[in-house]
C-alpha cells in the first residue's frame, strides 16, 4: 500500500514518468534513465503499457518486492549522480557499496556491479604476490566495535548473494584472527543483523583449523636443505619461537614473508641457508595458496579466476551470467508488473 509509504526527497523527480516502490519509500525516476544503466528496466518499459497497471499520480507504479528501501535509495543515486558511486581509488562507503552491488546484481546493471566488485577485490585479492600488503579500502566503514568481524560476515552474505564467490578464499582467510564465537554470533552492524549461513560457518572454521596446521616447521628445521652445518640449524631454530608459532595461526599466508625478505632477521645464517630458506618459504606458500580454495570447500583457482576476470573484465552490455534471461523475467513477475 503507497499510503504507508513517503517520497524520498532526494529521488523524486517532479517530471519522472515513473514511480517505483521499496516500502517505505517511494521514488519517481525517469524511465529513460533506469534503462539506460540497467537492463531489467530496459526490458520492463520496452513492454506496452497494460491497461490496468497500478498507477500513482497518475504516473505508473512499479512495486519492488522484497528490497531494501536504503539499497534502492543508493542504487538509483549510483545511476543518476555519476560522483555518488565512482571506482576506486574513489572513495565511497561501504552502506552504499553494498546497496549498489546488492541491486545492481538482482536488476542487471553491471557497470554498477562491476564497479562495487572492483571495491571488494582490491582488499579481498585473489592474487598471490598482494596477499601480504595492506591492502587499502576505499569505502568508509563504521569502527565501531567488532566491525571487522561484521565486515567480513557481510561480505560473505554478498559475496554469496551475487555469486562473487572468488572473494571469499581471503575473507575466510581473514576470520583466522578472530574467535570463533565472534563468528558464531549474529550481530548487528549498520543496522543489519549480520551472521555467516551454517554452510558457510563449517566451511569456514574446518578451513581455518587447517590453515592452523600448515605451519612451514621444515623451512627452519630441515636438515635437508641449506649448508647442512650444526651452527646454521642451530641459528634456524633459534629464529622462531611459540609466539611465532601463536601468531602464525592468525594470519598464515602473510605471517612469515615480510620477515622472510628481510636480512637481519637471519642473523649468521649463512647464504646458503638463507637462499635455501626463502626457497622452501616461497615452494611452501604457493603449495599452501593453490590448496586455500580447497581448503575452504571452495572451487580450485583456475574457476574462480575466470569468475572474477567475467566479473572486473567482461563488457558493459554483457548479461550478467548464465540463465540472466531467464532470472531477469522471474523478477519481473515478482516486481508487481
Amino acid at each position: 500500500m503507497t499510503s504507508s509509504c513517503t517520497r524520498d526527497p532526494e529521488l523524486w523527480f517532479d517530471d519522472g514518468n515513473l514511480v517505483i516502490q521499496v516500502t517505505p519509500r517511494l521514488f519517481r525516476l525517469h524511465r529513460g534513465v533506469l534503462a539506460l544503466s540497467s537492463n531489467f528496466f530496459r526490458d520492463m518499459v520496452a513492454f506496452p503499457r497494460a491497461a490496468e497497471e497500478d498507477t500513482y499520480d497518475d504516473v505508473p507504479l512499479v512495486v519492488l518486492r522484497d528490497d531494501d528501501a536504503r539499497d534502492a535509495a543508493h542504487f538509483f543515486k549510483a545511476l543518476y549522480m555519476p560522483t555518488y558511486f565512482p571506482p576506486p581509488p574513489a572513495r565511497t562507503t561501504f552502506e552504499a557499496l553494498e546497496g549498489v552491488l546488492r541491486m545492481a546484481h538482482k536488476y542487471d546493471a553491471p557497470v554498477l556491479r562491476r564497479c562495487a566488485l572492483q571495491h571488494l577485490a582490491r582488499p579481498f585479492s585473489s592474487e598471490l604476490c598482494e596477499v601480504h600488503l595492506d591492502m587499502t579500502r576505499y569505502y568508509d566503514l563504521d569502527l565501531r566495535s567488532n566491525w571487522k568481524v561484521a565486515e567480513l560476515k557481510a561480505i560473505t552474505s554478498l559475496a554469496q548473494e551475487v555469486h562473487a564467490i572468488w572473494l571469499l578464499p581471503m575473507v575466510y582467510h581473514e576470520t583466522l584472527q578472530h574467535p570463533a564465537n565472534a563468528l558464531d554470533a549474529p550481530e548487528v552492524w549498520l543496522g543489519r543483523q549480520r551472521r555467516f549461513q551454517h554452510n558457510e560457518h563449517v566451511a569456514c572454521f574446518a578451513g581455518c583449523e587447517i590453515l592452523r596446521k600448515e605451519f612451514p616447521l621444515d623451512v627452519f628445521a630441515s636438515t635437508k636443505i641449506g649448508c647442512g652445518q650444526p651452527v646454521c640449524l642451530k641459528y634456524r631454530l633459534a629464529s622462531i619461537n611459540q609466539d611465532d608459532m601463536r601468531n602464525f595461526m592468525e594470519i598464515p599466508l602473510t605471517y612469515f614473508t615480510p620477515w622472510m625478505e628481510n636480512d637481519d632477521n637471519f642473523g649468521d645464517i649463512c647464504d646458503a641457508c638463507m637462499d635455501a630458506m626463502r626457497d622452501a618459504y616461497n615452494s611452501w606458500l604457493k603449495d599452501v595458496w593453490q590448496r586455500l580454495p580447497s581448503i575452504f570447500n571452495l572451487p580450485d583457482w583456475d574457476e574462480l579466476s575466470a569468475l572474477k576476470k567475467q566479473d572486473l573484465e567482461g563488457s558493459p552490455e554483457a548479461p550478467c551470467g548464465r540463465g540472466c534471461d531467464e532470472r531477469r523475467l522471474n523478477r519481473m513477475e515478482g516486481a508487481g508488473r
